[in-house]
C-alpha cells in the first residue's frame, strides 16, 4: 500500500493525500465549467434559430414565443453561473 507522507511547513501539516484531492477537485471543476456553459450556448443557438424562423414562417407567433423562452433561458442560465 502507498502510505502518505506528512511534512510540516510553518506549523501546518500537509500530506501527499491532500495534493491528490486537490488535483481531483481541479479536474471536476474544469468539467463543471465546461458543462455549465452548455446551457447558455444551446439557448443562444435556439434563440437565433427562432429569429431566423420568424422571418420565414407564415405564422411567426410560435417562433416569437420560442425566441422569448430561449432568450430568457439564456439570461437566466448566465446569471445562475455567477
Amino acid at each position: 500500500m502507498n502510505q502518505p507522507t506528512t511534512t510540516t511547513l510553518m506549523g501546518m501539516r500537509y500530506n501527499s493525500d491532500d495534493l491528490q484531492h486537490e488535483a481531483l477537485a481541479e479536474r471536476f471543476s474544469a468539467k463543471t465549467n465546461s458543462t455549465a456553459m452548455t446551457l447558455p450556448l444551446i439557448s443562444a443557438a435556439l434563440s437565433s434559430l427562432c429569429l431566423g424562423i420568424i422571418s420565414f414562417a407564415e405564422y411567426p407567433w410560435f417562433a416569437v414565443a420560442g425566441f422569448v423562452a430561449a432568450y430568457s433561458l439564456f439570461w437566466i442560465s448566465l446569471s445562475l453561473q455567477n
